[in-house]
């Protein structure tokens, strides 16, 4: 593995890791519960949190853009 593809490997795990710690100290401000939560939920890894978050917004952005995409639809056809 070249080293450019190391750096963006790490540098991506570092920031998956960043957003799912963040998101679970914002979503529980307790560090007993993120602790607890992130061993039940992401097998111990804040990396898996920020994995999982971010496809969550995704989904939400893909829900919306198809919901946007449909109702432009129906109102063209319905004018």
């Amino acid at each position: 593995m070249s080293s450019y593809k190391q750096l963006a490997s790490v540098s991506g795990r570092s920031l998956l890791s960043v957003l799912g710690k963040s998101y679970l100290y914002f979503r529980f401000r307790n560090q007993e519960k993120v602790q607890q939560e992130l061993i039940r939920k992401y097998e111990g890894r804040f990396e898996n949190a920020g994995t999982v978050l971010l496809a969550d917004i995704f989904m939400a952005l893909a829900v919306v853009t198809a919901v946007t995409l449909v109702a432009g639809i129906i109102y063209l056809f319905a004018a």
